[in-house]
């Protein structure tokens, strides 16, 4: 049974290894925790991201593609 679900929304490629790298790291429960990976990019970022998933520790691991509805605002720490 799964108790924690880390629902991780993705959209770039830009640092992707790196949270993939802390997520190994985390100190849980790998039988009692679940990783959601919501994609919203082009079909070679969801084969990343879906290769990251599958290696991942987690029990219950998913990767899903589609498209979030409205404008698309891309935050970066360049432009603040």
């Amino acid at each position: 049974m799964i108790k924690t679900l880390i629902i991780l929304p993705v959209s770039r490629e830009q640092h992707l290894l790196r949270v993939f790298a802390s997520l190994e790291n985390l100190e849980c429960d790998r039988e009692r925790t679940g990783l959601l990976v919501f994609l919203d990019g082009e079909p070679a970022l969801y084969l990343t991201a879906q290769n990251l998933v599958e290696q991942s520790k987690f029990a219950d691991r998913q990767c899903i593609q589609g498209e979030i509805p409205g404008p698309h605002k891309e935050f970066s720490i360049n432009t603040r």
